[in-house]
């Protein structure tokens, strides 16, 4: 029987494994899993009689694939094949995969959430920079005895800009 191993000192998530597991069952083949393993010789063993290996960032050197006797395919779990050998693997006949744009659902979420923290960072300075803009007004149109209206108005405004701000930090503790 063909046997797919999935190796990976930082394991998958325990709904990849599943899907994974459906996917190689459900065409017939046997699935093993080596996570989190912690020594080389684990790795070496596991792959003694494995056809395909599926990995994320563990190395796959000439080692791994003496060893794999019966290896045809290493299939990379991320972009770029720097774990891997591919002089040793195309010497031993293996095919080396892997699955560049997977993780870009992944980095456009970090981006997005990067740039909303920094906008909010960025209103709160502009909403700070106003408060003590109006505050400054309303202190120099009481000093110069300006009329009252604009007085009345700076600070109603000042107050409103710092009420909401106090609301905004501390109502979402």
């Amino acid at each position: 029987m063909t046997k797919v191993l999935v190796a990976t000192d930082k394991p998958f998530a325990a709904i990849a494994v599943k899907g994974i597991r459906e996917v190689v069952e459900g065409a017939g083949y046997e699935l093993a899993l080596l996570e989190k393993y912690t020594d080389k010789a684990q790795l070496l063993d596991a792959v003694k009689d494995a056809n395909a290996v599926i990995i994320r960032s563990d190395i796959i050197d000439a080692p791994v694939l003496d060893a794999a006797k019966e290896l045809k395919i290493v299939v990379r779990a991320g972009a770029g094949y720097d774990n891997v050998d591919l002089a040793a693997a195309t010497a031993h006949n293996v095919c080396v995969m892997n699955t560049p744009g997977q993780n870009s659902n992944a980095v456009a979420e970090l981006v997005f959430g990067m740039l909303v923290e920094e906008w909010g960072l960025i209103i709160a300075v502009l909403a700070v920079i106003s408060i003590i803009t109006l505050s400054l007004f309303a202190v120099r149109s009481i000093l110069a005895g300006r009329s009252t209206y604009y007085t009345i108005a700076a600070c109603a405004a000042t107050s409103m800009f710092l009420f909401q701000t106090v609301l905004n930090v501390f109502g979402a503790v």
